[in-house]
């Protein structure tokens, strides 16, 4: 699967994912939550259509040999270009997200045990100035040390919003989404779906206190005074955050708003609709049809455009010469988008085989007048002259 292709689903999948959340803006804050856990979900199915059965049949060779005699290098293809920006801006994600991992691990160690008794375990610490719920690798409410000076009632709602956080995995969810954020960190669409799906989390938290009987304009008043400018972990959730609080006040406060829990139901609702968005997507260019050469009514393609590929100096000193056989699918736009070193003669020259032939074009295939993808094996010749 393509960068492109793969960078197009993902972006297909959470606009689809966006819309029913529309549709949804009169259902509570727990629907829309499960749907944008799910559309997120979804687009870590989507690599799975590089897995799944495909079409494609054994590959005759295509006989296109190269005598490379150049010294000057071939540049890959632009595409080639952004699956390595893409890759590298993921690592530094995945990097980002390790880090805070260990920051919250770093302040989970050193918090003290509370005497605040609550439903799951709870520790105070200096380095946080707003409650937040912890639930990756074992479940615990982490409180700011002001939390022994707050009264009864503040206190007991904060608790209230953190067991529901807790009850429902929802940091669980937070990882997954930090996850999907780094693999397609280059899709603008994902940063705001996993920002989304954290403001219904709190939302869906804070109904949950509400459909227990505290007065909203008092649990309004509660979340105002503890609010505070935070740096919580990533993947913890947390019961006040400045940035969206006046939203948050303004559902609190909101007399109509549906305020169903999440339940059981809604949850295999939600990974029904992951499967359902995901799959037909994933398995999308797993389903196309790459011809035989050979096969009866196919035209074959035509080389028009060729770029020797670059002896590398280390090569050209060992006095290296030998062949490079490649498998590849010509596409229907006349390009090859990937290609694998079948045979190999030496990693540089095997690298610089797959730019140059990945530059080429070629006058695509047909079949009933229609231009088709087809699978070939090109072979590579580095001779020194």
């Amino acid at each position: 699967m393509t960068p492109a292709l793969l960078l197009l689903k993902s972006a297909a999948v959470l606009a689809i994912t966006a819309l029913l959340c529309l549709l949804l803006r009169r259902r509570s804050a727990a629907a829309r939550y499960v749907v944008w856990m799910a559309g997120i979900g979804a687009t870590l199915l989507l690599p799975m259509g590089a897995v799944l059965p495909t079409h494609v049949v054994p590959m005759p060779t295509l006989a296109v040999n190269v005598t490379s005699t150049v010294t000057s290098p071939v540049r890959a293809p632009m595409l080639f270009g952004l699956a390595q920006v893409w890759i590298a801006g993921s690592v530094l994600m995945l990097l980002r997200l390790a880090l805070h991992v260990k920051r919250a691990r770093i302040i989970i160690r050193k918090a003290s045990n509370s005497t605040i008794k609550g439903a799951y375990e709870v520790r105070t610490t200096p380095d946080l100035t707003t409650p937040v719920a912890w639930g990756i690798g074992r479940k615990l409410m982490l409180l700011p040390d002001s939390a022994a000076e707050w009264d009864d009632e503040p206190r007991r709602v904060v608790l209230m919003h953190e067991s529901g956080h807790l009850l429902r995995n929802d940091c669980w969810a937070l990882l997954m989404a930090e996850i999907a954020v780094a693999i397609y960190w280059i899709n603008p669409l994902i940063w705001y779906a996993a920002a989304q799906m954290r403001r219904e989390q709190e939302h869906a938290a804070d109904d949950d206190v509400l459909k227990n009987g505290v007065c909203a304009t008092d649990y309004a008043a509660h979340l105002i005074a503890i609010a505070r400018s935070n740096g919580t972990p990533l993947l913890a959730a947390g019961a006040a955050h400045r940035s969206d609080l006046t939203i948050r006040i303004q559902a609190i406060l909101d007399p109509g708003r549906v305020r169903t829990m999440v339940t059981r139901k809604l949850v295999l609702s939600g990974i029904v609709a992951l499967f359902t968005i995901a799959l037909p997507l994933a398995s999308m260019q797993a389903d196309r049809k790459v011809h035989k050469m050979e096969e009866s009514g196919v035209i074959k393609p035509r080389l028009v455009e060729k770029h020797e590929p670059a002896y590398t100096q280390a090569a050209r000193d060992a006095k290296i010469e030998g062949t490079v056989r490649l498998s590849a699918i010509i596409e229907a736009d006349g390009k090859i988008h990937e290609a694998q070193v079948e045979k190999s003669l030496d990693e540089g020259l095997d690298t610089n085989a797959i730019a140059a032939v990945r530059s080429w074009r070629f006058e695509a295939a047909q079949k009933d007048g229609e231009p088709v993808a087809v699978a070939c094996k090109i072979e590579v010749n580095f001779r020194l002259l």
